[in-house]
């Protein structure tokens, strides 16, 4: 065997799937009985496909532009938002100076420096507010990671969140090209990665009731930083000091989605996402955008940190029924009832343990390339957590999976 890639997630297909171009012998060991990591599509809830994790193509530059096929993708932005009653009209990130900006302290956090740099209130841009209500607490975030990404992204001209589109025949229709051929092993649970030997790596993994092992000359490991720092796979010997640190410095969002199903519409028409900061989830959207074919409305709450923290902590049938209150009450329907409701947690997930990274305060960019340094030329680390350009992103676990590819493909010495 030349290589074991871990995970099935879009970085291990990627990875597995250039590998296997380039003439190596690969298989790929999934824990789940399904590909797709947390890119997940359900199709057995609505009459459109359903996303539970990664839903949107992010920017008109993401590389994963290069798997779609077949019906175009939707721009999200073609419909209008609709936002709680009185709330002022903040300006957008676009509209901030950066050179007139105080530079942000390494140990700062997101909520500190907006305060310093005198962005609250009426002046904090729409994107930082909507931040605030899209991923943890803005006090949890390195407010030098994230302003350096923003000013990054104003400059390419691809503004987080401007240029979004939605897949309508389903998200998971990317992971096709990728997934043809390959030995996909399913229900492979890994639990030991054995890199004592000099040119071998031996994986042990736990698959139909039997333990089972593969020995490679490379092991291209794409498991999400949740599932690492929680131990759940042991190195022999254990990963060197630096690697270690970079796994535990990251951090991941806690998210809930909420997914309710309705026979008939009950969003007004055109609605393309609703804010509401003082309900949980405070986010949402419609789930039918860009698909002709539904017949009734799919809308999909989102909760991040805090509040997915209060949502989860519930039982889940009342955080379901809370939910549902909430978005009632956005929509000034009270008696909303949804033929199909469920709720995903990420963070709840053994083979996610979150949904994706962010860096917090005290912490360098340059975890990312931490995370993606190969370990003695015989493991190979890909996931969006190893991006340093585009992490967190869909996009940015495919370009992870082509570096590994690369790394592994030249430590084998293949063209």
């Amino acid at each position: 065997m030349d290589t074991i890639v871990i995970g099935a997630g879009m970085a291990g297909l990627t990875a597995a799937h250039a590998l296997a171009e380039a003439g190596a012998n690969v298989v790929v060991l999934e824990a789940r009985e399904r590909i797709g990591g947390r890119l997940y599509t359900r199709r057995d809830l609505a009459d459109t496909p359903v996303e539970l994790g990664g839903e949107l193509i992010h920017g008109r530059g993401a590389a994963t532009w290069a798997l779609v096929a077949g019906e175009p993708p939707v721009k999200t932005a073609e419909l209008p938002h609709v936002e709680d009653e009185g709330t002022t009209k903040a300006p957008s990130i676009k509209e901030v100076d950066f050179a007139s900006l105080p530079t942000p302290l390494q140990t700062e956090n997101l909520a500190e420096y907006i305060d310093r740099a005198g962005l609250g209130g009426e002046h904090l841009p729409d994107e930082l507010r909507y931040m605030d209500m899209d991923e943890e607490p803005l006090r949890l975030m390195s407010a030098a990671y994230v302003m350096q990404w923003y000013r990054g992204s104003v400059e390419s001209g691809e503004l987080y969140g401007e240029h979004d589109f939605r897949i309508p025949g389903g998200y998971d229709q990317l992971l096709e090209p990728l997934a043809k051929g390959l030995n996909i092993q399913l229900g492979a649970r890994v639990e030991r990665i054995d890199w004592s030997d000099s040119e071998h790596v031996t994986v042990s993994y736990f698959q139909a009731g039997q333990v089972h092992t593969a020995t490679a000359r490379a092991v291209v490991c794409t498991l999400p930083v949740g599932v690492l720092q929680h131990n759940d796979v042991q190195f022999v010997p254990a990963l060197p000091a630096e690697k270690f640190e970079a796994m535990h410095a990251v951090s991941t969002v806690d998210i809930a989605k909420l997914i309710y199903v309705f026979d008939e519409h009950v969003l007004p028409e055109v609605t393309g996402q609703l804010f509401a900061q003082d309900q949980n989830p405070s986010m949402w959207w419609n789930g039918t955008f860009g698909n002709s074919m539904a017949t009734g409305d799919i809308v999909i709450g989102w909760a991040a940190g805090t509040k997915a923290r209060e949502l989860l902590a519930m039982d889940y049938a009342a955080a379901l029924e809370y939910g549902c209150k909430s978005l009632g009450a956005i929509l000034r329907k009270p008696d909303l009832k949804p033929k199909v409701q469920i709720m995903h947690n990420w963070a709840g997930d053994p083979y996610a343990r979150g949904a994706y990274s962010f860096v917090p305060p005290g912490v360098a960019a340059s975890v990312h390339d931490e995370l993606a340094k190969p370990t003695a030329n015989k493991i190979f680390w890909a996931g969006e957590a190893t991006n340093g350009k585009n992490p967190s992103t869909v996009h940015g676990a495919y370009e992870s999976g082509l570096r590994a590819a690369t790394e592994a493909r030249s430590a084998l010495g293949l063209s």
